[in-house]
């Protein structure tokens, strides 16, 4: 049997309805650093991501190269959290360059203090 995932990147559960995303801004807290702001709701047994980078923060370019950095910091970062929560990261407005796009350590580092005030990390 072919395996159904092969040349795609797994390891983490996504938000995918708008819905989904409304429940957890209603409901969850949130915690913000310099260029992320993070929203957390308590669901259940799975922890689910969610990204939210507005077309005010830059090209498609920009935009996307946020949301590929995004997923890695989620890798990185899920093996030490707490299960059972909704994740939303929301890329804070202003406008960037490509070139000023921050680095993976630096949205790592926010990620992870954004987790530690949340008490998402165990």
């Amino acid at each position: 049997m072919a395996n159904p995932h092969r040349g795609r990147r797994t390891g983490i559960l996504t938000l995918k309805r708008t819905s989904e995303f409304k429940k957890v801004y209603e409901e969850g807290r949130f915690f913000s650093s310099r260029h992320l702001t993070v929203y957390a709701l308590f669901t259940g047994p799975r922890t689910r991501f969610g990204f939210s980078v507005s077309g005010k923060v830059g090209t498609s370019v920009v935009r996307n190269r946020f949301k590929r950095l995004l997923r890695e910091c989620c890798r990185a970062l899920c093996m030490g959290m707490r299960g059972g929560h909704d994740v939303v990261f929301m890329v804070r407005r202003r406008r960037f360059s490509y070139a000023e796009v921050p680095t993976l350590r630096t949205l790592l580092d926010e990620a992870s203090s954004l987790f530690r005030k949340a008490g998402l990390l165990a």
